[in-house]
């Protein structure tokens, strides 16, 4: 086994065991944005193995109103001028249920070849809680202002 391969192995080994580990989903894909690999936590976030998705654009992914929350169309300007994009993917899973992710996406060339390389964190308690508190703070404000009212008033 010359050195050259056993690099080439140990890096595989290395990638698999960083990706595997990892609680973020790790999607990569090609040129055209067909996926060439998922990781496990991919898998428990939308029920989709890689043998499901190998092959095909993220956009399965794509929940419902989708694209009147993410343009798609910037994203894609974004990540092959600036080769990095960050955002959030409104997005549904294998069983109709949807979830919000925070999405960093690279662009990486290896060998005169273009991937992608995306790691999405699921956000969707994060957005319900943010939600309630925007809720609340609303409720607060209209206290307040109800409050400043009552105290303006002459006895």
């Amino acid at each position: 086994m010359d050195g050259g391969v056993i690099m080439s192995e140990l890096s595989y080994i290395h990638f698999k065991v960083a990706t595997d580990i990892s609680m973020a989903s790790v999607v990569i894909t090609d040129e055209k944005a067909n996926i060439l690999y998922v990781n496990d936590a991919f898998t428990e976030n939308t029920g989709y193995t890689l043998d499901e998705v190998k092959g095909k654009n993220p956009s399965i992914l794509q929940g419902d109103d989708a694209n009147n929350i993410i343009d798609y169309k910037e994203m894609w300007e974004i990540l092959t001028t600036q080769k990095e994009w960050n955002g959030e993917f409104y997005n549904k899973d294998k069983n109709g249920n949807h979830f919000w992710e925070f999405a960093h996406i690279l662009q990486v060339t290896h060998e005169d070849k273009i991937y992608y390389v995306g790691v999405k964190q699921n956000i969707t308690r994060l957005k319900s809680v943010e939600e309630k508190l925007l809720v609340l703070h609303n409720k607060a404000e209209h206290l307040l202002l109800a409050v400043r009212v009552f105290l303006a008033k002459p006895s």
